[in-house]
């Protein structure tokens, strides 16, 4: 689907914006084991008001992709992605002077293979990504406390910021990644078990991460189950971490998880659900 261009403007107010969605979806089989999908999707809006002098924002983002799956034989599947994704914010607000842009993007090739069998499964793959783009900003988020907002901020976040505009800073995040994953898995009677891991190499600020994760679990009656989880995951620093910055320089953020649960099912269509969870960050 494409949604129309949405573009308005207000001379009262002297505001003008514009929106915009789109979607696109092909499969295509070649064979009974050869299938191929185009995927296309997108958004974007802009936002012009001179009511405060004036103030200009923008955002969008899109992702290209293409996916190829190949079933090998009915134990052995094999998937394949190249996509493309980018993004970009925009802010100026001309009241103050401050100035933020923001468009990285990525370009990721992926494999994996999922070999099957009756009571035992095995996932592995690998990830290779290059980075373009980066920030460029006169505002240090980090630094930012409540005094510098209007009361608009519960509503605009950032946008309407009472401290005036420093010196531009600008980074550049380019670089490659590379990750290695795998996941095996196993169910024997009552019970089930699985556990992955991925180790990973992000380029822009060279820092290695080793995450894991294990997950088992036990039916109880035919109705009932527990389950239980746990594990070590790795996030990169957000984009606008790095606003007001002329170096990189920020680390992954790492988080613990636990989480321990169990459901029972009292009818085809009532079950219940409880769940206890507690993480760690640092």
């Amino acid at each position: 689907y494409i949604d129309t261009v949405i573009k308005q403007a207000n001379p009262k107010s002297q505001r003008t914006f514009y929106l915009q969605d789109h979607f696109l979806k092909v499969n295509y089989n070649l064979s009974g084991n050869h299938t191929i999908q185009l995927l296309l999707l997108g958004s974007s809006d802009m936002n012009e008001n001179f009511t405060r002098k004036k103030l200009y924002t923008k955002s969008q983002y899109s992702v290209e992709g293409l996916l190829w799956d190949y079933l090998y034989s009915n134990n052995l599947f094999i998937k394949t992605k190249l996509y493309r994704y980018s993004t970009e914010h925009y802010y100026q607000n001309e009241k103050n002077s401050n100035y933020m842009h923001y468009d990285p993007s990525y370009v990721t090739l992926s494999q994996m293979a999922n070999i099957k069998f009756k009571q035992f499964y095995l996932k592995a793959g690998y990830d290779y990504s290059y980075h373009t783009g980066g920030v460029q900003s006169n505002i240090d988020l980090n630094s930012l406390t409540t005094e510098d907002f209007t009361t608009y901020s519960l509503l605009a976040s950032y946008l309407y910021l009472e401290r005036d505009g420093g010196n531009l800073q600008a980074v550049s995040l380019i670089g490659s990644s590379f990750s290695l994953f795998a996941e095996s898995g196993f169910s024997i009677s009552k019970f089930w078990f699985n556990a992955g891991a991925r180790v990973k190499y992000y380029g822009p600020e060279s820092d290695m991460s080793f995450s894991t994760r294990v997950f088992a679990g036990m039916h109880i009656t035919k109705q009932s189950k527990v389950y239980a989880s746990t594990g070590l995951y790795y996030a990169h620093p957000s984009m606008y971490n790095y606003a007001g910055r002329s170096t990189t320089g920020l680390k992954n953020g790492k988080s613990f998880n636990t989480i321990a649960g169990g459901t029972y099912k009292f009818s085809k269509n009532l079950y219940a659900q409880i769940e206890l969870y507690a993480n760690t960050f640092w």
